[in-house]
C-alpha cells in the first residue's frame, strides 16, 4: 500500500492524497488550495497523477480545502464515483456551487478591470470551472458510506467513523489484505454543540497512520519500533509505504 500527499502537506489547505494499492488508484479528497496567492496559484498547476486513470474517489467531508478541486478532476477526465457520506454529499453541493459562482464573478470583475487598463483578454486567468462543472461533478457523488459500515471501493475495505467536525465528517479505516491506514480530514469542532466528537479507534496491527490537518485537534498515534511495518506519509509527493 502506497500513500503520496499532493496538498494539506507544510500547508493546512489544498488536501489531496493519492492511495495505491494492488494497481488501483483512490484520491482521498480533492481540495482547493486557500490563502495567499502563492498557495493559490497552486489550484492552476498539473495533477501529478492521470485523473482519468483513477479508480475512485473518496471524500472526508465538505469544506472547500478537502472538496474545492472536484470539477477541476471532472474537467481534466474523472467519471469514476465520488463516495462519501449523505451530509457530505448535500454540504457539497452547495459549497461547489458557491465556489464556482464566486469564481466566475471574480473573472468578470478582473476581466473589465484588465480591459480598463489595456491588458489583453488572455492574461486574465479563467475561472478553474463554473457551475456546468459542478453540475457534471455532483452526478458523480455516492453517497452511500455509513459510519461504522464497511464499503468495498476498488477493492479496498473502507469503513468511516465520526470526525466530529461538520455534518458528515468522517476519518476513514482503508484496508487492503492485512495492511490498514487511517485516513482523517479534520478532527473535532470544539465551536459546534451540534457534533458528536471522534473516537478513534483500536490501534491495528500493522499500523499506517495519516496526520489530519494540522490545525485540527488530533489524537496519538500508536507507539513506533524498529520493527513497525509504519512510515508515516512523507508530504509532496513522497510516498509510505506499509
Amino acid at each position: 500500500m502506497q500513500l503520496q500527499s499532493f496538498g494539506a502537506a507544510l500547508t493546512v489547505t489544498g488536501s489531496m492524497h493519492l492511495l495505491t494499492s494492488g494497481g488501483r488508484q483512490v484520491l482521498i479528497d480533492c481540495g482547493l488550495f486557500q490563502g495567499n496567492d502563492d498557495l493559490e496559484a497552486r489550484n492552476r498547476e498539473p495533477l501529478p497523477f492521470d485523473a482519468a486513470g483513477l479508480d475512485g474517489v473518496i471524500l472526508t467531508h465538505a469544506h472547500l480545502d478537502h472538496v474545492g478541486r472536484l470539477p477541476l478532476l471532472v474537467k481534466l477526465g474523472y467519471r469514476g464515483p465520488v463516495h462519501c457520506t449523505e451530509p457530505t454529499a448535500a454540504l457539497a453541493e452547495t459549497v461547489l456551487l458557491d465556489s464556482a459562482r464566486l469564481q466566475v464573478d471574480g473573472y468578470r470583475h478582473d476581466l473589465r478591470r484588465a480591459r480598463r487598463q489595456g491588458i489583453p483578454d488572455e492574461q486574465v486567468p479563467p475561472p478553474l470551472y463554473d457551475e456546468e462543472d459542478v453540475h457534471r461533478t455532483l452526478a458523480l457523488l455516492r453517497p452511500a458510506l455509513r459510519f461504522g459500515e464497511t464499503t468495498r471501493v476498488a477493492g479496498l475495505r473502507v469503513t468511516p467513523h465520526r470526525a466530529g467536525h461538520i455534518l458528515g465528517s468522517a476519518y476513514l479505516l482503508i484496508e487492503s489484505g492485512d495492511a490498514r491506514v487511517i485516513m482523517s480530514g479534520d478532527l473535532g469542532n470544539r465551536e459546534s454543540g451540534l457534533q458528536l466528537d471522534f473516537t478513534p479507534p483500536p490501534p491495528p496491527t500493522p499500523w499506517s497512520w495519516k496526520a489530519p490537518t494540522p490545525t485540527a485537534p488530533t489524537a496519538p498515534g500508536p507507539p513506533r519500533s524498529p520493527n513497525s511495518a509504519t512510515r508515516c506519509a512523507a508530504p509532496c509527493g513522497r510516498a509510505a509505504r506499509s
